[in-house]
């Protein structure tokens, strides 16, 4: 059985800790209450939050992803934007929200009647930068700030002068997948965020993390980062890519959206000058796109692999525990850790299929020929000259 629990951070507002410690917000005012965010849909969600309030409760998502959007079909009203709905159709699979959550420790808690039933978004309600939703007396405005995801919004509770940034602007915001924006666009997106809020919070709640109240200059730092190496060299830096590009027409696309390049890797795994281990190369080769997966790694970032039989050992709760662990990496608690990291890389590089962590793109399914670098290029020039 799946237990949720959750403490108050004010008057208002109410945060829920999710089976994988996703983060979610129950804002109350005196005629109805707003929950920012869903989790992952497993456990029964809307039963806990009619413990916490009497009034009636819409849903605010802050994006599609899996770990914040799966356990929207219990409620009646949902808004999200319309523009993660591509991500929310991907994500919403069984085996999918299994994946996520089995990089928690309390997987094995999980039976199959505590996963809610997910469904086409097409009943949810948009919502789009402006929009306001008062809830009596405490109201949330919206903010657009794609990047992590074409739809991310920001959410700032008026009364309480705080802002809900969910994935948009935290230590988890990562731009590498074929649904995220470049990483100039989220600079101008995140630079018009601040502006647009400029005056108007004193705190940030993040939905990853320890679960504590974040200052205000949280967004002025993470611009702070970015900021430093346009000065250094009196220029825009050139914006690549990366992440689900697989073609010539890709590139052109992309090329033609103002990026000055792509990163191509996985195709380029498949081919004789690979340093690659036969055994890995043979691996991918052998991938349908179904045996792709998001794994969480035991230093808590996310990433694409196989699912080759660590994986799926550690998804059904049978790894055998790490005995020996040497501290190569400060992040990783060998006491909570699913499986050793180094060695699971090791034994890719060794193409040991039973006990390897093969990282891999979100296309390897679509990798099913030994070629060459020069028959890569050609093929990549021809997909730019034929491409609409």
């Amino acid at each position: 059985m799946v237990e949720f629990f959750s403490e108050k951070c004010s008057e208002h507002v109410t945060r829920i800790y999710g089976l994988a410690g996703e983060q979610m917000y129950l804002v109350e005012g005196t005629q109805k209450a707003a929950l920012v965010d869903t989790g992952s849909g497993a456990g029964s969600l809307r039963q806990y939050v009619e413990t916490l309030t009497e009034r009636p409760v819409i849903v605010l998502l802050t994006h599609g992803h899996v770990d914040h959007a799966m356990g929207a079909p219990e409620f009646d009203t949902v808004y999200m934007s319309r523009k993660d709905d591509y991500i929310y159709m991907q994500h919403r699979e069984l085996e999918v929200r299994k994946r996520f959550l089995s990089q928690s420790p309390k997987f094995a808690e999980v039976a199959e009647e505590d996963y809610i039933p997910v469904t086409a978004p097409d009943g949810f309600l948009d919502m789009e930068e402006g929009d306001v939703f008062d809830l009596g007396g405490v109201s949330i405005g919206i903010y657009a700030c794609a990047g992590h995801t074409r739809g991310s919004v920001c959410m700032l509770i008026r009364e309480e002068r705080t802002l809900i940034t969910g994935d948009a602007c935290n230590a988890f915001t990562f731009l590498f997948d074929a649904y995220s924006t470049g990483l100039s666009t989220y600079e101008k997106n995140l630079t018009k965020l601040k502006a647009k809020t400029a005056g108007k919070f004193d705190r940030v709640y993040l939905s990853h993390g320890p679960g504590r109240d974040y200052p205000a200059v949280l967004l002025e730092e993470v611009l702070e980062a970015l900021a430093p190496f346009r000065e250094k060299y009196g220029r825009d830096i050139p914006v690549f890519v990366a992440g689900g590009v697989k073609s010539g027409a890709e590139l052109r696309r992309y090329m033609d959206q103002g990026a000055a390049g792509v990163q191509f890797a996985t195709r380029f795994i498949a081919t004789e000058e690979c340093d690659a281990s036969p055994g890995y190369k043979q691996a991918l080769l052998d991938a349908e796109a179904e045996d792709v997966t998001i794994v969480q790694s035991p230093v808590g970032m996310p990433g694409r692999a196989l699912r080759s039989p660590l994986i799926r050992r550690v998804e059904a709760g049978t790894q055998p525990k790490i005995t020996r662990c040497d501290r190569c990496l400060a992040a990783c608690d060998c006491k909570t850790a699913p499986y050793c990291i180094s060695k699971a890389l090791i034994a890719a590089v060794e193409g040991d299929w039973e006990n390897g962590l093969f990282f891999c793109g979100a296309n390897a399914g679509e990798v099913n020929t030994l070629s060459t670098v020069k028959e890569q290029m050609d093929q990549i020039l021809n997909e730019w000259r034929t491409a609409p």
